[in-house]
């Protein structure tokens, strides 16, 4: 059995909100909007006066008493060797990570209605009126790294150039 969940017990809060918190305006998508909602630290809201490791072990006791038949697995150096191979080949290829995004539409510059639209992950097409110079970044994926070495490769150099490293 495989769960799945996320547990916060002693994170910053401060941190966590800064990185979810996008301007509305900024990115528009059709994907599922997600329910705001309040996230607490476990440690805080239950007085725990224990650190994550013991929490962890009293989660696994707890696990191991309540449900019949569960027993801990060692994972084994070959089990390790497979699973770096999967993540490897299946999960940290940029296919995985941005293939299945759902088309959105990044707003550059909302003043001049200057847009990137992305689908699955890789730029689509770029509207900044009669400039073109961006459209050798249609067909990569909408990722720092990608967009960095084609502007870089087409030297291209302007105020949006910032702009688009930044995303």
């Amino acid at each position: 059995v495989l769960h799945h969940g996320c547990i916060l017990f002693d994170s910053n809060l401060d941190n966590l909100r800064n990185a979810l918190n996008v301007k509305n305006k900024k990115i528009i998508s059709k994907s599922a909007k997600s329910v705001k909602s309040s996230v607490a630290n476990l440690k805080e809201i239950s007085k725990l006066d224990y650190e994550i490791s013991d929490f962890l072990e009293k989660l696994k006791n707890e696990i191991l008493q309540t449900q019949e038949n569960f027993e801990i697995y060692e994972l084994t150096k070959e089990d390790i060797l497979n699973v770096d191979k999967i993540k490897s080949e299946k999960y940290a290829t940029k296919d995985w990570i941005y293939g299945q995004s759902p088309k959105c539409t990044f707003f550059l510059d909302e003043a001049r209605d200057y847009t990137i639209e992305i689908d699955g992950g890789k730029i689509e097409k770029i509207n900044m009126g009669d400039d073109n110079k961006f459209d050798s970044l249609i067909g990569i994926f909408f990722e720092y790294e990608e967009i960095k070495n084609k502007i870089d490769e087409f030297n291209i150099k302007d105020d949006y150039t910032k702009k688009l490293t930044e995303i």
